[in-house]
């Protein structure tokens, strides 16, 4: 376990730091999921000679300290990983970004494209309102979701938990950890993303690749939802679209193997 003091937020950003490769790869989870419970099993299938994969926790979540300073804008997760690539080195790296990870890895790649050799976005949000699930935390207040929103949440994903529902069971361990205040930051970041956000992304000037998992890149032809947009307009607008067999929105461990198939054959792994 790597981390760094950040003396405005005063507290600890913390990432596990898998092989000893080159190619940096940076992994941002989902909203407020560890980083390692989402991307370990696919770093362990990349070429770790060639691949060094670090799986960052952002503040509020995972191994990463709260900070009742830090406001969980997307600007201010950008701040924290600047702070981290240049306490690694500076050099350029692949940005890889499932979901909220994703949303947070654009706005880097915005802020600081030289940071940014290629961006994976897979099912990130690009356009606002939210997911099922952050759009539900940020249309509560915060008062709302602190005092027993989030409460009644995790509840009913530790019942499914119970019943043998692994997705569940990894949202409930993620979310009871979690900072509640942080949590909702992060899910009103994604509900009011700018509306010029997608053109932004289009606009970038390093290659960008959408990964959907199947039933995502099913369901985005017909109903497209902000992490699930028509994969032809973003094909029209120079995005390399991928899809990862048999799986859905959480395609990185669903299929860590094919995530890493889909990766190389869009140049993003080197093979």
């Amino acid at each position: 376990m790597k981390s760094l003091y950040l003396e405005e937020h005063d507290a600890f950003v913390r990432w596990q730091a898998v092989g000893a490769g080159e190619e940096v790869l940076l992994c941002l989870p989902g909203l407020n999921v560890p980083a390692a419970w989402e991307f370990l099993d696919f770093a362990c299938a990349v070429d770790l000679e060639r691949h060094s994969a670090v799986l960052l926790d952002y503040i509020g979540s995972g191994d990463s300290d709260p900070s009742p300073w830090f406001p969980g804008s997307l600007e201010s997760h950008v701040g924290v990983l600047v702070a981290v690539l240049e306490h690694l080195g500076g050099t350029p790296c692949r940005v890889i970004g499932h979901s909220f990870g994703g949303t947070v890895g654009i706005a880097l790649a915005l802020s600081r494209p030289d940071l940014v050799a290629r961006l994976v976005v897979a099912e990130g949000n690009l356009t606002p309102g939210g997911g099922v699930a952050s759009r539900k935390f940020a249309a509560m207040s915060l008062e709302e979701f602190e005092g027993g929103g989030l409460a009644g949440i995790t509840d009913r994903l530790r019942a499914k938990a119970i019943a043998g529902d692994v997705r569940a069971a990894m949202l409930y361990g993620a979310w009871r950890l979690a900072d509640p205040r942080a949590l909702h930051a992060n899910a009103r970041a994604l509900a009011d993303l700018p509306l010029t956000f997608a053109h932004d992304f289009f606009a970038l000037p390093m290659p960008r690749c959408f990964v959907f998992g199947e039933s995502g890149y099913a369901a985005a032809q017909t109903a497209p939802q902000p992490d699930t947009p028509d994969p032809a307009w973003l094909r029209a607008n120079g995005i390399d679209v991928r899809v990862v067999p048999g799986t859905g929105h959480g395609m990185v461990r669903e299929s860590p193997a094919g995530f890493v198939a889909a990766l190389a054959a869009a140049g993003v792994l080197e093979r």
